[in-house]
């Protein structure tokens, strides 16, 4: 007895199904992932020093690759609208920005718009020039 050619394409398909399989293979890749950057190490051993009438920052500042335009000083006043308690998220104002072009590795910013028995928080921003800031987590308060 001769075999029907339908059983044999039928029985190739089931076997190449069984090897194919279905579902999902895993997730989906980008063509090109890009690297991840660590911004947090930019900026470091942010320093606040009180003067007798204003503030001094200073920093050093580590950007080998050029990855920052400017930098965006921003301060917040603990005790002011929005920054009552202690435990509360911080609301910052932009006091400054600072270009990084020709930046040398040892930078300070001040302050001049501060009073006595005040209680200040700032913060440096990294920015591009399309307006994009990253914070850097480099946070002092006085």
């Amino acid at each position: 007895m001769r075999k029907k050619p339908a059983n044999n394409y039928f029985c190739i398909f089931i076997i190449a199904l069984f090897f194919t399989g279905c579902g999902l293979k895993g997730n989906p890749v980008p063509p090109f992932a890009p690297p991840v950057i660590d911004y947090s190490k930019i900026i470091v051993n942010l320093q606040a020093v009180a003067l007798s009438d204003a503030i001094r920052l200073k920093w050093i500042f580590q950007d080998k690759d050029k990855l920052v335009d400017y930098i965006a000083v921003e301060k917040s006043e603990i005790g002011t609208n929005g920054n009552v308690c202690k435990d509360c998220p911080l609301q910052f104002t932009r006091i400054d920005t600072i270009p990084t072009e020709e930046m040398p590795l040892s930078v300070g910013y001040v302050d001049k718009e501060v009073s006595k028995n005040k209680i200040y928080v700032y913060r440096l921003m990294l920015c591009k020039k399309s307006g994009a800031c990253m914070d850097s987590l480099a946070k002092t308060k006085i």
